[in-house]
């Protein structure tokens, strides 16, 4: 394909996502969307032609290498080296389109755009306040980090997309109970662990939901149906793990060193720059096990203040981690609001989702970089789990005020 076929290619994309987000769309929401849409191509601009030093850009990244490995496959004509699954992928796309690097990462762009679509629709069928989801999206619109990995020649904006799209599809369970729904979300929560196989650990929260949550009487009940397609769900994961070394790759190495041995390394001295935790010394896995609440907490909130070693420690701290400090907390707070069957529970469940995949990421990462990267990954799950829990209390609010009234009229 000519760069003139590319271009053209890619113009006709670029329209045919700006109906998508107008289409059907309140009109502030989808100016939200496209602003980030610009957001994103422009940065991918900047960083292919250098114009601006962005993360996940740079030649020495792991996005030069896989450009590297897929331009070789391509001059070789076939499928010689790979770096995770991605470069199979990115292989496929070199050879279509004549090792376009710009194209590829055109497409992560539109799946991060995806990203932003989803949430959105994810929050309307919640009936989620309309600010509130305006709000999300700007969180997800203009975060840094989110912008730079968006372009990236990573695996990143693919992992993001697919678990978006596999909460859209649980809600949708969540909601009307559709098997297509329930079979939907674990193929998407598949396919965002085909780049990366700790994505598979969502399933924590969805399955508890599948066997124990009965979505025809909004209420966590037990039921043989539910057991059944719990079970059956269960042995596809099973059959997914004993193959895990072929998909995603990330954790093929606990097979050799196994839990007790990930336990402990994951403590170990291969940290890089930022790294924290330099002061624990776990040599055993009940050690590693019991800090893990810790290394939770550095990973979603690292760089830590007083870890701070400079300017962009502080930047960092600002314009990422304190984000995710704030969601976090505001969403602790209002734990305790009861209004709508429907988003208590499925709250819970996401939680749930939050916890394991952070348990999980928690224990292949080792320093604030690296933590910035794989936490972004499932941001868009604690922004919906943030969202749901403000519009608790934004109707807690409502209900207040309506029952004040209330007693101010028989009073007079």
């Amino acid at each position: 394909m000519t760069i003139y076929g590319i271009l053209i290619l890619m113009m006709v994309m670029t329209t045919m996502m700006t109906v998508i987000i107008y289409w059907g769309r309140d009109g502030k929401t989808a100016n939200i969307i496209f602003l980030g849409f610009l957001i994103r191509i422009l940065a991918t601009i900047a960083g292919y032609f250098h114009i601006l030093p962005l993360l996940g850009h740079g030649a020495d990244s792991d996005a030069g290498m896989f450009d590297a490995i897929a331009m070789y496959n391509v001059n070789h004509g076939g499928f010689y080296f790979q770096q995770t699954n991605y470069t199979d992928v990115l292989t496929i796309i070199y050879f279509l389109t004549d090792g376009s690097r710009i194209f590829a990462q055109f497409l992560n762009v539109l799946l991060a755009t995806g990203t932003l679509i989803l949430t959105s629709n994810i929050l309307y069928k919640l009936d989620v306040p309309r600010k509130t989801i305006n709000n999300m999206l700007k969180v997800l619109v203009f975060m840094p980090v989110l912008i730079c990995f968006s372009g990236a020649l990573l695996r990143e904006s693919w992992i993001e997309f697919f678990i978006a799209l596999s909460i859209y599809y649980f809600v949708g369970w969540f909601i009307n109970g559709s098997t297509s729904m329930m079979i939907l979300s674990v193929l998407a929560v598949f396919a965002a662990s085909y780049m990366h196989a700790g994505s598979i650990f969502i399933l924590a929260g969805f399955f508890l939901a599948f066997t124990s949550y009965k979505p025809s009487t909004k209420k966590i009940k037990l039921s043989g149906s539910t057991i059944v397609a719990g079970v059956f769900i269960s042995l596809i994961v099973i059959i997914f793990l004993a193959n895990i070394d072929s998909l995603g790759g990330k954790f093929s190495n606990m097979d050799e060193e196994g839990v007790e041995g990930a336990m402990v390394n994951g403590y170990g001295a291969n940290r890089g720059n930022s790294a924290y935790l330099t002061w624990l010394n776990v040599d055993n896995p009940i050690i590693g096990f019991l800090f893990s609440p810790l290394k939770m907490f550095y990973f979603l909130f690292s760089p830590i203040p007083f870890d701070w070693r400079g300017i962009t420690d502080i930047i960092a701290f600002t314009m990422d981690s304190s984000v995710y400090a704030y969601l976090c907390w505001k969403i602790y707070k209002y734990r305790k609001n009861r209004n709508g069957k429907i988003n208590i529970a499925l709250r819970k469940y996401l939680i749930i989702c939050i916890l394991a995949l952070t348990f999980v990421f928690a224990f292949g990462t080792k320093n604030s970089g690296t933590a910035m990267r794989h936490r972004a990954k499932f941001t868009t799950l604690i922004v919906i789990t943030y969202a749901i829990s403000m519009s608790y209390k934004n109707n807690t609010n409502k209900k207040v005020l309506y029952r004040r009234i209330q007693k101010q009229n028989l009073n007079s």
